[in-house]
């Protein structure tokens, strides 16, 4: 999961999209688990890092901060396959939040 950019000029980051490479069906899958993870009080890892994104100096749209927070959930995976162990929040805060 990656931004698209289009290098021709002026870019403000505002009109950013999900770049096309990859399998479609599991893009989808993953926009879908981010967008019904971030509304809610819910302390969990993605809307953290997605509060973090919106309240940076210059914040990006909603879509590109959704594509982060897709990436970010990607990383979290990997690592979990790569160590061999279940979702841990505290754990995964540790690693990830600094």
């Amino acid at each position: 999961m990656d931004p698209h950019i289009a290098q021709s000029g002026n870019i403000s980051g505002n009109h950013l999209s999900i770049s096309k490479r990859g399998n479609k069906y599991l893009r989808s899958l993953l926009y879908m688990a981010v967008t019904c993870s971030l509304p809610g009080n819910k302390e969990n890892l993605i809307n953290t890092f997605y509060k973090k994104k919106k309240q940076q100096r210059n914040p990006l749209n909603s879509k590109a901060e959704k594509t982060a927070c897709i990436a970010k959930m990607l990383k979290i995976i990997y690592d979990m396959c790569k160590i061999k162990t279940v979702y841990q929040y505290s754990l995964v805060c540790i690693i990830y939040l600094f």
